[in-house]
């Protein structure tokens, strides 16, 4: 009987070690990496996106919420059972190695169905796409065409009696449909289902945490802070669509996110696609001249400034340690999976848009 429970731990145990093996040997190289988003990471994820997506609600909060109250039952029934002392020690090594086993299949999960991504070729490989660093002129060209298509497009969306943004976040996220049309037809590797991104309950504790979205590869779900400054919310959910599609880089999915919303014919998301694009060339700006951003800043008007104040003191409400901490956190995952510039690959998609621009992509 011994024997029999051996080999069963044994069993369990192999297959998450069997994955990050796989892992490991396919990350050697781009072509075998490539080889291994092909044949399973991807097609994986997007058999998981299509179940995910019949569910209305997020799974991936479900599994978390899920996967606290595991938790906390295992932890309080082993102190329990610690009190009435009916733990001995092989029991108690039972039950830890029930807790290894659980985090060693979410690893080994993570490895196989997105880790892998990271090491296979980027959007830019695949479309030779390639960009440096861009001239000053250039950027406050590109930040002065995208803030003055922003403030044009103001008055072609709903606003509240505040002046602010107020788009069916319902409507425009099940339009997301034909939201990749322009982008597929000019990016072939884009080519994918988009399915609706899903509106998180717990969008509060992203706030809290400085995020604005998640892409969750065990549901190939793209999920969306419902709680942010409405007139951002259309871009992040295409950006969060760029992950769907195989685009792991954050750099590359914000400059994706954003010129599929520019090209879109949805007017929610050409709005938002140009005023996101907006608030990081007018970062990039300020880095480069802070006297060129206050010439461009002073020209803000109507409903675009009324969105652009709104999102500024939004965020300013949330900045604490705890945002700070996450953010160091977030920082550690993007450089341990070769993303150079961590936290700030987010603003580095100014390099894509500049080029973009002055190839004429927004024209």
């Amino acid at each position: 009987m011994k024997k029999r429970k051996w080999i069963k731990w044994a069993v369990l145990a192999g297959i998450p070690a069997l994955f990050t093996a796989l892992y490991f040997i396919f990350s050697q190289s781009k072509s075998l990496a490539d080889t291994a988003v092909k044949c399973f990471s991807r097609p994986v994820r997007d058999v998981l996106g299509a179940v995910s997506s019949i569910i209305p609600f997020s799974v991936m909060e479900a599994a978390y919420v899920a996967a606290g109250v595991w938790i906390l039952i295992h932890i309080g029934r082993t102190i329990y059972l610690a009190l009435r002392k009916r733990l001995g020690i092989k029991r108690l090594l039972s039950r830890a190695g029930a807790v290894l086993l659980v985090i060693a299949y979410i690893f080994s999960g993570y490895l196989s169905l997105w880790g892998i991504d990271y090491r296979s070729s980027s959007f830019s490989d695949k479309e030779n796409f390639r960009v440096s660093g861009v001239e000053k002129e250039a950027l406050f060209e590109a930040a002065e065409y995208f803030t003055r298509k922003a403030m044009e497009l103001a008055d072609t969306v709903k606003r509240d009696e505040n002046g602010l943004f107020s788009e069916d976040i319902g409507e425009y996220l099940s339009a997301c449909g034909t939201l990749y049309d322009e982008m597929e037809a000019r990016f072939p590797s884009l080519k994918a289902t988009s399915r609706r991104p899903k509106q998180m309950i717990f969008s509060e504790l992203m706030s809290i945490t400085g995020f604005t979205g998640v892409y969750f590869p065990f549901t190939g779900e793209s999920n969306v802070n419902v709680n942010e400054p409405a007139a951002f919310l259309p871009a992040t959910a295409a950006h969060e669509l760029a992950h769907q599609r195989g685009v792991y880089s954050e750099e590359e999915a914000n400059f994706i996110g954003v010129t599929a919303s520019v090209l879109s014919d949805i007017p929610a998301y050409r709005y938002s696609g140009y005023v996101t694009g907006s608030l990081y060339l007018m970062n990039a700006v300020y880095r480069a001249s802070p006297e060129k951003w206050r010439e461009l800043r002073s020209r803000f008007e109507g409903g675009f400034l009324a969105d652009w104040q709104y999102n500024s003191e939004y965020w300013q409400r949330y900045e604490s340690k705890v945002s700070a901490a996450s953010e160091k956190v977030y920082d550690t995952y993007l450089k341990a999976n070769g993303q150079e510039a961590g936290i700030q690959s987010y603003g580095a998609c100014v390099n894509h848009l500049v080029a973009y621009y002055e190839l004429g992509g927004y024209e």
